[in-house]
């Protein structure tokens, strides 16, 4: 592959990254190729390539090996950049760690580039022996020197579910690691704005019943996390009241005038103290003059059984 301007001059700055994968069988040659190239001579242009089984890179006149063999049918990320001056350490290598080059030096003599950039089947080095065999993936070239160490790597939601009720709200926090990432930015999304909505701080409101994914992204990357929702009707509150007879074990019954949302509350009550959980008494108000409050205690294990026998109202 080539392009049809040398897009990677030679004079300027730049950064380009690749992954590559190699092996033995398909990198056996003695004399080494090339993966990357914009010129015939040894002296100038930009390279990447293999020789004596180690990966090296070329920037102008200066020339290197990382002495690193990477011919293990692994992918790797591989960076060079340059600042596009003559300074020490201007021409820096990477090899899977991104923020720290394993390779670095300057160039004495800016002579720019001769050919097009190629990959592969390099320009006039067209021996077989120079051609690239094996497998390249993320090709990235950026005409300034990009520093990853400040860019995020990752991004993890506080919850990776969410149950709502049509109308209520609930908040997801997302975290982008490194901590020192410059580019922290999440983006909000919704996959079905009818069903839940997320606004820009994370906030997600339940609109109707159904399902939906709400996914943080952070802005300029691939980096996403996801969280799903589940949203239910909003059940219509019960206005109604009830009798709620209870018998006891001794024989006796207490009667108790009051609203469904007492009822459903002493019968949550009673089914997880038979579960063995919760307190062993349950209160009821009730009214007795002259006196400002009185309750009556009903005891779990002397309850019988109970009847609910609800009427039209208003709750109580």
């Amino acid at each position: 592959m080539s392009f049809n301007s040398k897009i990677i001059d030679g004079k300027s700055k730049f950064t380009l990254k690749i992954r590559i994968r190699l092996n033995e069988d398909n990198c056996s040659s003695d004399h080494g190729f090339y993966v990357i190239d914009n010129s015939n001579t040894y002296d100038r242009g930009i390279s990447i390539f293999l020789g004596d089984n180690n990966i090296g890179f070329r920037v102008n006149d200066f020339r290197s090996s990382a002495g690193i063999n990477i011919k293990d049918n692994k992918w790797h990320d591989v960076m060079l950049t340059w600042d596009g001056t003559t300074n020490n350490n201007g021409v820096k290598f990477y090899l899977d760690n991104l923020k720290k080059p394993v390779k670095s030096g300057k160039v004495s003599t800016i002579n720019g580039a001769i050919e097009n950039l190629a990959f592969g089947d390099i320009g006039s080095w067209d021996s077989d022996r120079y051609k690239f065999k094996g497998d390249l993936d993320d090709i990235e070239i950026y005409d300034e020197v990009v520093d990853y160490s400040s860019k995020a790597e990752s991004i993890s939601l506080d919850k990776t579910s969410m149950d709502l009720i049509e109308g209520s709200s609930d908040n997801l926090n997302a975290k982008v690691l490194p901590e020192d990432a410059t580019n922290k930015k999440v983006v909000w999304s919704s996959s079905d704005e009818k069903i839940a909505k997320v606004d820009e701080n994370g906030k997600v409101t339940a609109i109707k019943e159904g399902q939906v994914t709400i996914t943080a992204k952070v802005e300029g990357t691939d980096l996403t996390a996801t969280c799903k929702v589940n949203v239910t009707k909003k059940v219509e509150e019960n206005k109604n009241n009830a009798i709620l007879s209870i018998s006891l074990v001794n024989g006796a019954t207490k009667e108790y005038d009051v609203s469904m949302q007492e009822v459903e509350k002493f019968i949550n009550w009673f089914e997880e103290r038979s579960n063995g959980k919760g307190p062993s008494l349950y209160s009821f108000d009730k009214k007795i003059n002259p006196y400002k409050t009185v309750k009556e205690y009903i005891v779990h294990d002397k309850i019988a059984s109970f009847e609910v026998r609800e009427y039209e109202g208003t709750n109580k």
